[in-house]
């Protein structure tokens, strides 16, 4: 169990996304008792996000993510179930990446995980790559799921991305602020700092802090074996 509140990037952008009590209670449910599957589906798309990030640092070398590939499909010889689930999504991603993103002309910047302390709840913010195109900054969050984002978690998500780069310092315009959703190549762009979202954040990390001390461990456990 962890003690403090605490939340991603993806935790908060989900649990702002969300359309009932119930299901935000669960995601904190999910962050203050992790469970092994849990960790699992945080880096569930590793694999992928890995490749992706060595083919732009290495200047589009499209023979990495071949390799990649190849590498995936020798170990779903022996894969199954849950493990060759995930193989094969990790695989799909690369083939949508490929198809939607990889003639982006793109460079990797390192970059480092912001923590913002608010409201008595620790948030870890992190894109999943920060790049330079054509001399200006990019910001993104991939979404790798093949189903498509809600509304509300597109701009939760966009907005809390403006929030990491507030807090780096980094300079950019609201439309390099950028998710790409990886099944239809489209790559959703933020409008602008929503005038309301500041108080909004700041009023669902209280609510979040709520539910931390709040929810018990037996509490989603029927929610957890299914």
């Amino acid at each position: 169990m962890k003690q403090k509140p605490s939340a991603t990037l993806t935790c908060l952008a989900k649990y702002m996304a969300a359309e009932s009590a119930k299901k935000r209670r669960e995601i904190v449910y999910d962050r203050k008792f992790p469970d092994p599957e849990g960790k699992a589906q945080a880096h569930y798309y590793t694999l992928a996000l890995e490749c992706i990030r060595e083919y732009i640092s290495n200047g589009r070398d499209i023979g990495l993510i071949d390799h990649k590939i190849r590498y995936i499909d020798s170990l779903l010889l022996t894969a199954n179930g849950s493990k060759a689930t995930k193989l094969v999504n990790n695989r799909r991603v690369l083939q949508e990446f490929v198809s939607a993103f990889s003639n982006l002309k793109l460079e990797l910047i390192n970059c480092e995980e912001i923590v913002v302390e608010s409201e008595g709840v620790t948030v870890k913010l992190f894109p999943d790559l920060v790049l330079k195109k054509s001399g200006k900054t990019v910001i993104v969050k991939c979404w790798f799921n093949s189903l498509p984002p809600s509304k509300a978690a597109e701009q939760s998500t966009l907005q809390l991305l403006w929030t990491y780069a507030s807090e780096a310092k980094i300079v950019t315009s609201a439309g390099n602020i950028q998710l790409w959703i990886m099944k239809d190549g489209a790559i959703q762009t933020c409008s602008g700092r929503t005038k309301t979202f500041d108080a909004n954040f700041k009023r669902t990390l209280r609510e979040f802090k709520f539910h931390w001390s709040d929810v018990n461990i037996d509490e989603f456990k029927t929610h957890r074996a299914a």
